[in-house]
């Protein structure tokens, strides 16, 4: 993620929406809480991490049309949503 792209996501969290991003060396998805310092606070299976912003995409929010509020896991997570189990 460039720098341009951070401060952008980073006001978004400040404002109280909630981005996804993915840490593309691991492969995985998280919801970003906070960033500081080129980082960011990722939560990701019930614990944080702290991932630099250069190995970090934003995987869905306002940018891909998604304006949910309540989730607190990735979308695509299918368990969360299926309702048969």
């Amino acid at each position: 993620m460039r720098r341009e792209e951070f401060d952008k996501l980073c006001r978004a969290i400040r404002s109280g929406e909630e981005k996804f991003v993915e840490n593309l060396d691991t492969g995985y998805t998280g919801k970003a809480v906070s960033c500081h310092a080129g980082r960011l606070e990722v939560k990701i299976a019930g614990r944080r991490e702290s991932w630099p912003m250069e190995s970090c995409e934003e995987t869905m929010g306002s940018r891909f049309g998604h304006k949910e509020k309540t989730l607190d896991t990735h979308p695509w997570d299918i368990d969360r949503f299926n309702p048969y189990g």
